[in-house]
């Protein structure tokens, strides 16, 4: 976690921890069911995927109501294990452009 942290961002999805050439694949295909409702394009870069997250952060919604609606949103892509991880990892990028954004104190409850 301390080298995506450090490391400038790059056009890989796999560099986010957590997420392997597998899950990569389910981030670059919609699921039918979430083509039906529309406004999902396939995820294929860390920005994309940094924005998603921030995408989650709606007037009132506060950190751990964010970071549920990310791993909710990860599984209805199809990312089955190691959903807290990616979201954790997206978070903790973001708090470093985005103060405040992420609160890691009200998680180790």
């Amino acid at each position: 976690m301390n080298l995506w942290l450090r490391e400038p961002l790059t056009d890989e999805i796999t560099q986010v921890p957590g997420l392997g050439a597998h899950y990569k694949d389910h981030l670059m295909q919609v699921p039918a069911d979430l083509q039906k409702i529309g406004g999902e394009e396939p995820i294929t870069t860390p920005y994309q995927l940094i924005g998603k997250y921030l995408m989650m952060k709606g007037q009132g919604v506060g950190c751990v109501d964010q970071a549920n609606r990310f791993i909710l949103w990860l599984k209805a892509r199809g990312i089955k294990s190691g959903r807290n991880s990616v979201t954790e990892a997206i978070a903790e990028k973001c708090n470093l452009m985005v103060p405040g954004i992420y609160q890691k104190e009200l998680f180790m409850k």
